[in-house]
């Protein structure tokens, strides 16, 4: 039997992610302009870096992986990349290597600024805040 804390702790879990994953994407179709869009999204970063400060446990960010674990994402990459060149060959091929070509700042900017900036944050709200935060669900 699952006691009076637990169950409120599973309820405020169950909430917040209906909140997170029905109430976010209801409020991207009646969002007013792109002034709503910085405050959701400066306020939902906050919200979850405050969330996360309590509750990770880092040693989930770091560590030693396994031998090979890179094998599989690397073929699925390799895979995607050659169907995608693939496609753009056949389809518009006049598109291939466009960026680069005529915005390479842009270009460079993504390279570089995308890795530190989107992909570890994501990483990090949905390996750690996500699984740790409600843990509760699911154990």
């Amino acid at each position: 039997m699952i006691g009076k804390r637990a169950l409120r702790s599973r309820v405020a879990s169950l909430v917040e992610l209906f909140l997170l994953l029905g109430g976010v994407p209801l409020l991207a179709l009646l969002a007013p302009g792109p002034l709503f869009w910085r405050a959701l999204l400066w306020g939902g970063s906050a919200y979850a870096f405050w969330r996360l400060l309590g509750q990770i446990d880092w040693r989930h960010t770091g560590g030693t992986p396994p031998a090979g674990w890179w094998r599989g994402p690397a073929l699925r990459a390799f895979l995607v990349a050659l169907c995608l060149l693939l496609y753009v060959l056949l389809a518009e091929p006049e598109r291939l290597f466009e960026l680069p070509r005529k915005r390479p700042g842009l270009w460079l900017f993504i390279l570089f600024a995308y890795p530190p900036l989107s992909a570890l944050p994501q990483e990090l709200v949905f390996r750690v805040y996500f699984f740790e935060a409600h843990a509760g669900l699911w154990t």
